[in-house]
């Protein structure tokens, strides 16, 4: 189906009718694979509340590089990324750049959501892709923000108050993911009726050499990634449109990974570092998102990986 119009002219109301019937339909979808979605929710809201933050704070904290990566990936993977948890804990990382990266990257990207839908949105091949670009992002992202001076900002001020009441934290987290499945669901139903209007176009076919597209496809997701304040949850659903829309395979990476770098969380680092560390930290985080979506492509390629639900062959390198 594509939208046809008058001179490649296509009506608002015919174009937002598209993009809701969209919206519906990857709504529709996911329900269909009914254990899925709610054993996302299940999951993560058992996560929430079998799994106390203090143990795994401390190691984080800690001296012992092996216990800073656990310590920051479990609590990236238990804890929800509302902003006043992702304030509260990057506070108490901020100093330790192994535990900062591990806990950024696996909150907003890695978490038990990205592992159970990322399979019914795109496939195993891009979950791999995905866990691989996860990777690359946090082995670029370390040694970047290594270099980075932390200075505190906003020192004498407390992050926002939170309940520790299971139940809260339980409700909170259930409107949360349904709050975010709509926007993602909306926005990635809007970016399908584009896919499906006269003058789309395949951003894989933006330059004739392939590594170049790839290189210049990184760029472009990480800045539609901050451009569309993306959220986690709400990334899942526009990635597999933009993927379905054309988006080489190192823009899609880079796309979900610079989620760390959305307005949103630029504002949350200017107030938990001193706004020049902030702007160096995000800046190191955004060189990284690049970096990991084309090493991503390039290990896909060099171990003959393949991607096989795609628009066109190009956007595989």
């Amino acid at each position: 189906m594509r939208l046809a119009g008058s001179e490649g002219l296509v009506s608002p109301v015919d174009f937002l009718s598209l993009a809701v019937r969209m919206a519906w339909g990857t709504i529709t979808y996911l329900l269909a694979y009914r254990a899925v979605p709610i054993a996302a929710v299940a999951s993560s809201i058992a996560l929430i509340l079998l799994v106390r933050p203090e143990r795994w704070l401390s190691w984080a904290r800690g001296q012992s590089r092996i216990r800073q990566l656990a310590g920051a990936t479990i609590l990236g993977f238990t804890r929800p990324t509302t902003r006043g948890e992702v304030e509260k804990y990057l506070r108490l990382v901020a100093s330790r750049p192994l535990a900062a990266v591990v806990y950024l990257a696996v909150s907003h990207n890695l978490t038990i959501y990205y592992l159970l839908l990322l399979g019914p949105l795109l496939g195993k091949d891009v979950l791999l892709s995905h866990v691989i670009g996860g990777v690359a992002f946090m082995l670029v992202a370390v040694p970047l923000v290594g270099r980075v001076v932390i200075e505190p900002g906003d020192a004498g001020r407390e992050p926002p108050p939170r309940s520790d009441s299971c139940s809260t934290e339980t409700c909170g987290e259930l409107v949360r993911f349904t709050g975010l499945l709509l926007y993602g669901s909306l926005l990635g139903g809007t970016i399908a009726a584009w896919g499906l209007s006269p003058w789309a176009f395949a951003p894989a076919k933006i330059a004739r050499s392939s590594p170049i597209s790839q290189l210049l496809n990184a760029v472009l997701g990480g800045i539609v990634s901050v451009a569309l304040w993306m959220w986690p949850v709400a990334n899942l659903f526009v990635g597999t449109y933009l993927w379905k829309t054309g988006l080489a395979h190192a823009g899609l990476v880079a796309f979900f990974y610079a989620s760390t770098v959305s307005p949103q969380r630029l504002r949350l680092y200017a107030k938990v570092m001193a706004r020049p560390s902030a702007a160096r930290f995000a800046a190191a985080l955004a060189t990284a998102s690049v970096v990991a979506g084309f090493v991503t492509a390039i290990v896909y390629r060099v171990f003959g990986l393949t991607i096989h639900y795609k628009l066109i062959p190009k956007q595989l390198l």
